[in-house]
């Protein structure tokens, strides 16, 4: 029986290698297809591209900004000013932090909270300008507490009116201003009103004219 002829490769000619040409050709095409890289190889080479741990932010207000959050001393403030009348806290802020609550704290504050516990002069400079329209420390040896105190007695006394003006106005603001007035400027004095009564032959004249 004779043998199959070889063919110009060297390699016999038949049916099995027909069959391994069809599984070379069935190589070459799988070599041809591009291969999908695993997630977790392109994890460790790029890390961003993992979508587990790629960071994401959705502003929902652009505007936004963390420069806008109040720091926890100034928020410490407001809430001291707002509250200064009815817990009035000062002495134990520190110098920095003390400032900028006489800067703030409202000028019509009731005198027998701030009168003993307030020697700031800017404080009081405050409250002249804010009640007067002309200020001339010079006056009042140059302090505006000085100035403040005389300037208001002086308008309670000028302004009181005897059996009419209640007498508390006066004898309550004496002793919260005694230790910062050295003198008082007093302009005019009121005297008593007393209402007008009818006369009797007013009355009898009236009632002839009627008759």
């Amino acid at each position: 029986m004779s043998e199959p002829p070889l063919a110009q490769n060297g390699s016999k000619s038949g049916p099995g290698s027909v069959k391994s040409g069809k599984s070379k050709g069935g190589s070459a095409k799988s070599k041809g297809k591009d291969v999908v890289p695993s997630p977790v190889t392109t994890a460790k080479d790029n890390p961003s591209a993992d979508p587990r741990t790629m960071r994401r932010i959705i502003a929902e207000d652009p505007e936004w900004s963390l420069a806008t959050v109040p720091l926890l001393t100034d928020l410490c403030i407001v809430h001291i000013v707002n509250n200064f009348e009815h817990n009035p806290l000062l002495d134990d802020l520190k110098p920095k932090h003390r400032a900028k609550v006489l800067e703030k704290i409202s000028t019509s504050i009731p005198l027998k909270v701030t009168a003993h516990l307030i020697s700031d002069e800017g404080y009081w400079q405050r409250c002249c300008k804010a009640r007067w329209d002309i200020c001339d420390v010079s006056q009042y040896g140059g302090s505006w507490k000085r100035m403040y105190f005389e300037r208001n007695l002086e308008h309670i006394i000028e302004h009181f009116v005897p059996e009419r003006s209640d007498l508390e106005t006066v004898t309550d603001v004496l002793p919260l201003s005694g230790e910062y007035i050295k003198r008082l400027n007093i302009k005019q004095l009121l005297p008593p009103i007393k209402e007008e009564t009818k006369r009797d032959d007013d009355t009898s004249e009236t009632g002839s004219e009627l008759g």
